[in-house]
């Protein structure tokens, strides 16, 4: 895992930590959409287009406070990814993002679902002495992973 002093908190950070165009990084933005926490995946260039969220996803729509992000993702404000959250949050994709044929970011989450498996792998080694059955549960816990379909909708 690469980490970076200088912080990634912005979609510019971000860019500029990696060397890529801000429009090829994704912002996960955490917000409240028909009384329920939502996750929008925004282009790195773009602002979020909140009418259309709310068109999607439901009215009124507002900023999910610290609190609610946490509560729905497991992460904090300036640190969510785009999937792996703790809840089953609907998760919508702006219109940049769903087209983009060349993108980083794909290559991006296939590393960073490299990294969640890696971290599950050395979690379950901590919690199961035996190899063999370390193996096993971590086998049927990607399978469940996998299996679950992110609902990723255009806004």
């Amino acid at each position: 895992m690469k980490q970076f002093p200088a912080g990634t908190r912005t979609a510019v950070d971000a860019a500029n930590a990696i060397g890529c165009d801000v429009g090829q990084i994704v912002k996960s933005l955490v917000f409240v959409a028909a009384g329920r926490p939502v996750v929008a995946l925004v282009s790195g260039a773009n602002r979020l287009d909140e009418s259309g969220l709310a068109a999607t996803a439901g009215e009124p729509v507002t900023k999910a406070d610290a609190e609610v992000v946490r509560a729905a993702t497991g992460y904090s404000i300036g640190g969510v990814p785009p999937f792996g959250h703790a809840t089953d949050v609907p998760v919508f994709m702006d219109q940049d993002q769903r087209y983009r044929s060349q993108n980083a970011n794909v290559e991006q989450i296939g590393r960073q679902i490299a990294r969640v498996e890696d971290r599950m792998g050395q979690r379950i080694k901590e919690l199961v002495s035996n190899e063999r059955e370390a193996t096993d549960y971590l086998r049927k816990e990607l399978e469940v992973a996998r299996g679950q379909r992110y609902n990723i909708r255009g806004v």
